[in-house]
């Protein structure tokens, strides 16, 4: 099974970004043989005995030196890119910055749901689970399938909020080990990674399934019977469940949460701290930059008014420069306003003459009219009298 573990997750993977820790919890076969033969990247570690599941993966945590851990167990296998996978996991992260523990979706080899985010379970969990018959009652059925978060099958994609997952695909980052610290060394088997979940929660980080991309689980449940390995779960449970729900629990989640209050207090204060230093450091700037600027500006306000008094005295200078020119040009012009007013007054008296003159010449027209009528009827009456005279002459002769 680890060879195809190795062989599917190794198929995509970068090792000059990544890395893959293997621990051999006691095996007796060539696993160590096949792991450095098959894949001589793979960095490999062989217990001597079998230490229990939460402690090996303690070792494995331990010796890898990336921020993010990702748990996979040995019969597990990918059927997507782990280029993929870490993609979707660092958007997580980064869409959600409380973000606890993640996992993938587990499924059986048939692509079935696995119910591997689950809520904190009841009392009597380890027995119902196992036992059909208390199942058929409705009571323990319905405390199962909330156990199991049976709604989230009918999900096929996105992040969803859980209380845990199972360990056998986990993924958090190394800061949450500071916080609550590494598996329970105690837990040989069963609920380390409930236990892990229940105080990475308690800290304050939101445990997420991805529900986007499945993992392949070829899981095999070993307490299912009544055998020596149940009664070790069985204890390890009842053990957790007792410290997640008791009195001293209880007092332990207060503890814990007043430790990580106190530790956030003082990550806060030397975070102000050093945000009022830097704002000291910024206020001190600015008080620099605003003293330049105001001498700047002062430096240049007396420019403008030294400007200004050379300017006005020069306007002054220009205004009486201006006065003088304008009263030599009025002295100047005074004589020919003389000499044009006497033209106008003889011009005026010329043309009253003219007036006159064109009047009598009017009249001396008007009185050649009327000698010419007169010397008319004086023509036309002598001409009469002519012809009176001739007829007269004419009569004489006859």
């Amino acid at each position: 099974m680890l060879s195809r573990c190795l062989e599917n997750l190794c198929a995509s993977f970068n090792f000059d970004e990544d890395e893959i820790v293997v621990i051999d919890n006691g095996s007796t076969d060539d696993t160590s043989d096949m792991v450095v033969e098959r894949f001589p990247s793979v960095r490999y570690y062989r217990l001597e005995e079998n230490i229990g599941v939460g402690p090996a993966r303690n070792r494995g945590i331990m010796v890898a030196d990336k921020d993010v851990v990702m748990t996979l167990d040995n019969d597990a296998y990918l059927t997507t890119p782990f280029s993929t996978l870490k993609a979707s996991i660092i958007d997580a992260h980064l869409d959600n910055p409380d973000l606890g523990v993640m996992g993938f979706r587990l499924c059986f080899p048939d692509g079935s749901y696995q119910f591997n985010g689950r809520c904190f379970p009841g009392f009597v969990q380890p027995f119902y689970s196992r036992i059909p018959f208390l199942r058929s009652i409705k009571y323990f059925k319905k405390q199962y399938n909330s156990h199991l978060n049976v709604n989230l099958e009918q999900i096929s994609s996105g992040l969803h909020e859980v209380d845990y997952l199972l360990g056998a695909n986990q993924i958090f980052m190394r800061k949450w080990l500071v916080k609550t610290g590494i598996y329970d060394e105690s837990i040989f088997f069963g609920p380390e990674d409930l236990e892990f979940c229940w105080r990475v929660k308690r800290a304050g980080g939101r445990n997420m399934i991805n529900m986007s991309i499945g993992i392949i689980h070829d899981y095999q449940r070993r307490t299912r019977k009544i055998n020596k390995v149940f009664f070790i779960h069985v204890y390890a449970f009842y053990r957790t469940w007792l410290k997640m729900n008791s009195l001293k629990g209880q007092i332990q989640n207060l503890t814990q949460e007043s430790e990580q209050t106190k530790a956030e207090f003082t990550e806060a204060s030397e975070a102000g701290n050093t945000k009022i230093a830097e704002l000291e450091e910024t206020l001190k700037s600015a008080q620099q930059q605003r003293d330049t600027y105001v001498a700047a500006l002062e430096q240049e306000l007396e420019q403008l008014r030294s400007d200004s008094n050379k300017m006005t005295a020069e306007s002054e200078q220009a205004q009486a420069a201006s006065v003088e020119r304008i009263s030599g040009l009025e002295g100047a012009l005074a004589e020919p306003n003389q000499k044009l007013n006497v033209a106008m007054s003889a011009e005026a008296e010329s043309a009253e003459q003219v007036a006159e003159v064109e009047k009598q010449l009017r009249d001396l027209r008007a009185a050649s009219d009327t000698l010419g009528q007169e010397r008319n009827y004086l023509l036309d009456a002598l001409t009469k009298e002519r012809e009176a005279i001739a007829s007269v002459r004419d009569e004489e002769k006859a």
